[in-house]
C-alpha cells in the first residue's frame, strides 16, 4: 500500500476535532453574533471544510471517482432534503412551501438552505478532478483556481445570480485546491503551534474587522461572496492555520473523544443541528409562544446536538450488533 493510500485509510484526531469546532462555528454563525466575531468565524469555517476535503483527494478512475463522490455526497444531500421535507409537511402541511422547497433542492439549495455544502463539495470534487487529469500538477491546478474563483466573485458583485451555486462551487474549488497540496497530516501537524496559532488567529480577525469596515459584508460563500477576494484569501488560509492549531491543543483534553465523534460524523451533525432548531422554532411560534429570544435560539441549537449525538450512537450500536 502506498504512502497515500496509507494516510487516506487511517483517520487523524486533531482533524476530526477541527471539523468539531467548525461544525460549533456553523451553527455559531446563523445565531446572533455579534457582528465583528460573525465576520470573523465566516472568514475560515466553510473554507476550512473545502480545504479539508482537498487534503483527501486521492486520483482513481474515474468511473470510481464518480460514483464514490456521488454516494458521499449527492444521495445524503437529496436524501436528507427529501426526509427534511417529508416531516416538514407532516408538520405544518404548507403544500406551497413544500412545492417551492422541492424546486430548491433540486436547484441544489436543500432543505432550509442547510445542505448547498454538499451539493457544492461534489462538483468542487468533479471539476477538479478533471482539471487534474488534464494537468497533473496541483500548483497549476491552484493558479487556474485563484484566476476561476475571481471571475466568480466579481461575477456575482455585478448581479449575476448564483443558480445551482455556481459561484459558490467555484470560490470554494480555490479552497479545496489549496488543501491538495497538504496531503500529508503527519507533516502538517509538527507545524502546529500555540504561537502560531495565536498569531494567526490575531491576523484573522483583523483582516475580517477591517473588511467589513470597508465593504460592510463579510465571505460568503454559500452566497459566492468573497468580500475583498485578496484579504479574504489571505484570511481564510491565517483562519484555517489557526482552527488546525487549536484543534491539535484541544485533542489532548479529556472532551476530545467526544469532539472526535462529532467529527466522524459531520454528515449528521451538519443538517441536524441546522433543522432541528428552525423545525422547533418554527412549530412553537405556529403555537403562538413568543420565542425570539436569543436564550431560546440557543436552547433550540442544544437540542439539535443531543438528537443529533442520539442519532450517531443509535447508528454506532447498530454496526456494532451487525458486526457480531
Amino acid at each position: 500500500m502506498s504512502k497515500e493510500k496509507s494516510l487516506c485509510s487511517k483517520r487523524v484526531e486533531w482533524i476530526d476535532v477541527a471539523k468539531a469546532i467548525g461544525v460549533f462555528c456553523v451553527v455559531a454563525g446563523h445565531t446572533g453574533l455579534p457582528i465583528l466575531l460573525k465576520c470573523w468565524i465566516y472568514v475560515f469555517h466553510m473554507p476550512m471544510f473545502f480545504f479539508i476535503s482537498g487534503m483527501w483527494f486521492r486520483d482513481r478512475k474515474p468511473r470510481e471517482y464518480v460514483i464514490r463522490k456521488a454516494k458521499s455526497y449527492l444521495i445524503p444531500f437529496y436524501g436528507y432534503s427529501l426526509l427534511i421535507l417529508t416531516i416538514d409537511f407532516i408538520l405544518f402541511r404548507d403544500k406551497d412551501f413544500f412545492v417551492a422547497s422541492i424546486i430548491d433542492v433540486l436547484c441544489g439549495e436543500g432543505s432550509f438552505f442547510l445542505l448547498w455544502f454538499l451539493f457544492s463539495l461534489f462538483f468542487v470534487e468533479i471539476i477538479y478532478y478533471v482539471i487534474y487529469r488534464l494537468i497533473k500538477n496541483k500548483r497549476s491546478i491552484c493558479i487556474i483556481a485563484f484566476i476561476l474563483a475571481l471571475i466568480a466573485h466579481y461575477s456575482r458583485t455585478e448581479g449575476v445570480p448564483n443558480y445551482f451555486f455556481w459561484s459558490s462551487t467555484i470560490e470554494a474549488m480555490l479552497f479545496f485546491s489549496l488543501g491538495t497540496l497538504f496531503n500529508d497530516p503527519i507533516k502538517i501537524e509538527k507545524h502546529l503551534s500555540k504561537l502560531g496559532g495565536a498569531v494567526s488567529c490575531v491576523i484573522c480577525i483583523i483582516i475580517a474587522a477591517f473588511e467589513f469596515k470597508q465593504t460592510g459584508r463579510y465571505l460568503d460563500l454559500s452566497d459566492g461572496y468573497l468580500c475583498m477576494p485578496d484579504l479574504a484569501i489571505l484570511g481564510a488560509c491565517f483562519g484555517i492555520y489557526f482552527m488546525f492549531c487549536l484543534a491539535k491543543c484541544v485533542s489532548t483534553w479529556k472532551m476530545a473523544k467526544a469532539l472526535n465523534s462529532i467529527g466522524r460524523n459531520t454528515i449528521i451533525y451538519y443538517p441536524l443541528t441546522g433543522y432541528i432548531p428552525t423545525t422547533i422554532d418554527r412549530f412553537l411560534t405556529a403555537l403562538g409562544y413568543n420565542v425570539s429570544s436569543q436564550i431560546y435560539s440557543v436552547l433550540f441549537k442544544l437540542v439539535g446536538f443531543i438528537i443529533a449525538w442520539g442519532v450517531t450512537a443509535v447508528i454506532k450500536l447498530k454496526k456494532q450488533e451487525s458486526s457480531r
